[in-house]
């Protein structure tokens, strides 16, 4: 399943890939979404459209200041016992994230479903914090737009859970997880 949107960063462009985390300028993000079984095969995916996200929302979203809302999280549609990767592919070389269905399946299907119906669809990282991670996945680019729902966190047990490379819902307190994320490069 494959589903793009554009997004920018806003910050100058470095030449190393952990300088690309660091600060991007006006970078083009592709996010494919593969779904393979724990064998590692994987699958193609629609491109991104409402109708490719079919199955997730009981109802078509509302357009809010032209951006998408659902009144409610999505349906579960994805296995948690299947392997999910995203693919953000930009001009500097491609981020590939790992989502772990077992450990956060509400988190991915959410993910997963909002990728599938285009919402991160020329979304900005508006939040870049050096040393430190960059946010996106609000379609305002001001960091307080979402998916007009939320649900409750899925946060990691018996380990530490934001380091280099943790992909992780953004939000404004406990169990306010909408379409925000974060991705930590320190």
């Amino acid at each position: 399943m494959s589903v793009r949107f554009a997004t920018s960063l806003r910050s100058p462009i470095r030449s190393s890939r952990k300088a690309l985390l660091l600060a991007v300028s006006t970078v083009v993000l592709s996010l494919s979404v593969l779904v393979g079984a724990a064998t590692g095969l994987a699958q193609s995916t629609p491109a991104a459209s409402p109708e490719a996200a079919a199955g997730c929302w009981a109802s078509p979203p509302l357009m809010t200041a032209g951006y998408m809302q659902w009144d409610t999280a999505p349906q579960m549609v994805i296995d948690p016992a299947k392997t999910y990767t995203a693919t953000i592919a930009t001009n500097r070389g491609d981020i590939v994230i790992q989502l772990d269905a077992a450990a956060a399946p509400a988190t991915v299907n959410n993910f997963v479903c909002l990728a599938r119906a285009g919402y991160y669809d020329v979304t900005v990282f508006h939040r870049i914090i050096q040393g430190f991670m960059i946010q996106g996945g609000d379609p305002t680019g001001t960091g307080t737009g979402g998916p007009g729902y939320q649900f409750n966190d899925e946060l990691p047990q018996g380990e530490t859970p934001y380091r280099r490379g943790t992909i992780a819902m953004a939000n404004s307190g406990p169990n306010t997880n909408g379409s925000q994320f974060f991705i930590v490069h320190q």
